[in-house]
């Protein structure tokens, strides 16, 4: 279609192409709506501002007749990084406020606004929205994203049980395929809260899942390098024989042998396909 190779064109940054194709499909199917969102990113990209913004003007009443609550979330964000000042947090607010009206299941909108309202420094009002979806859509798809919000917000406030707990939900209502970012934002927390053990469970739980996933291994290394200054000496005398730098290097050394054992076992235990030969 139009807009799949306009979005080819985009991520390979030809960007009058993409224009083009945008325009193209636009003329042809008036209330394309995704076709919209992509064009006024396009036009952001060429730093295009005004350009962008009368694009989302535009296509404003299609995307409320449609339910688009997607184009309202994206014109929020646009506005978030073009026009983000104190008298603009009205503006950006009442964009995602339109866009749950037009939609409320649309989970997306609900936590983008979430992170705006975090971000702005109403951590209140954040917490609300999401506590809000959670009540409301208890059987989303999506829920685990509700939930690992609200863990980051009460994280952020210092109530670590609440963002233990509120992590807990979201990975134990997200799919495993889709959990590492959740899992690894609970690991970061554990780690710089001092929850050393539990950082260390919850990895090995990663490398378990993903242990081809190079995310996993950055963050087992970030582990050795705080616990190089807090968990090896935590209730111990000082020790002159301690040296934070060799045992973040021994560590890292540890981690890259194993990683290469694991590398070795999943290779060796990979399928072959067999394809049988038959005489002609």
């Amino acid at each position: 279609s139009l807009q799949a190779l306009a979005n080819l064109e985009k991520k390979e940054g030809n960007l009058e192409g993409a224009q083009r194709l945008l325009e193209k499909s636009i003329f042809i199917f008036p209330g394309a709506t995704r076709a919209m969102v992509t064009l006024a990113q396009v036009h952001e990209l060429k730093n295009d501002i005004n350009e962008a913004r009368e694009v989302f003007t535009r296509g404003q009443e299609q995307a409320e007749k449609c339910g688009d609550a997607g184009f309202f979330q994206a014109w929020a964000l646009f506005e978030s990084r073009n026009y983000y000042d104190e008298n603009g947090i009205d503006e950006i607010r009442a964009l995602f406020k339109r866009g749950v009206e037009c939609n409320k299941y649309h989970s997306a909108t609900w936590v983008a606004w979430a992170k705006f309202e975090q971000k702005a420094g109403n951590p209140e009002i954040a917490k609300r929205l999401i506590t809000t979806g959670i009540s409301k859509f208890p059987s989303s798809k999506n829920i685990g994203w509700f939930h690992s919000t609200l863990g980051h917000l009460s994280r952020q406030s210092g109530d670590i049980k609440t963002a233990r707990a509120c992590y807990n939900e979201a990975l134990a209502a997200t799919p495993i395929y889709k959990g590492i970012p959740v899992l690894l934002e609970y690991v970061r927390m554990e780690t710089y809260h001092g929850g050393l053990r539990e950082a260390r469970e919850l990895l090995e739980l990663a490398v378990k899942r993903y242990p081809q996933d190079d995310r996993v291994w950055s963050a087992y290394q970030e582990y050795f390098e705080r616990e190089a200054t807090s968990g090896p000496m935590r209730g111990r005398p000082a020790s002159e024989s301690y040296d934070p730098e060799v045992y973040i290097e021994q560590k890292i050394a540890e981690l890259q042998k194993r990683r290469k054992l694991l590398n070795k076992v999943i290779d060796d235990t990979a399928p072959v396909m067999v394809v049988e030969q038959r005489p002609y």
